[in-house]
């Protein structure tokens, strides 16, 4: 396991004449470059980590945006959808309306020419009735009087 740098300073190569054990020099410049080399390659995976995780944020960043201009989009379309479907069904209406007042001053037309034709016909009845009794009664007139001038004249006869 590398030592901390605390470590690294409170520890203390072993004295000889005229300096230090160089054997216990070059085991400690061993440990530092070790540490030192794990470091640097902790440092560069971290280094890589950090960029590969700031690639992934920018593409995270992408999607988020395009998800969120994908769903403005999609609101608007369907507000549009909503408008055109109630301008649609205003226009259905409003035909529907019209042509329900067309039907029904067509029909009232109607049933103003049929009762103009009741009543034409009403007085063409009460004219032919009129007509046919007026016949019927000239000719129970003229039978009658037929009758009376075909009567034979009664002949009395004494009674004995």
């Amino acid at each position: 396991m590398p030592r901390t740098p605390g470590e690294i300073r409170a520890s203390a190569l072993p004295r000889r004449p005229f300096g230090v054990s160089s054997r216990e020099a070059g085991r400690a410049l061993e440990e530092l470059a070790a540490a030192h080399a794990e470091t640097t390659a902790e440092a560069a995976a971290l280094r890589a980590e950090a960029e590969r995780l700031k690639v992934e944020l920018a593409r995270y960043e992408e999607l988020e945006r395009v998800l969120r201009d994908t769903l403005v989009t999609a609101e608007r379309s369907a507000e549009e959808l909503r408008a055109a479907a109630r301008r649609e069904a205003d226009t259905t209406i409003d035909a529907a309306r019209l042509k329900a007042r067309e039907i029904v001053h067509e029909a009232e037309r109607e049933r103003e020419r049929v009762e103009t034709e009741v009543k034409r016909l009403r007085a063409i009845e009460a004219d032919v009735r009129g007509s046919y009794r007026a016949f019927l009664i000239a000719a129970l007139e003229r039978l009658e009087q037929s009758e009376a001038s075909e009567a034979p004249t009664e002949v009395r006869h004494p009674v004995g």
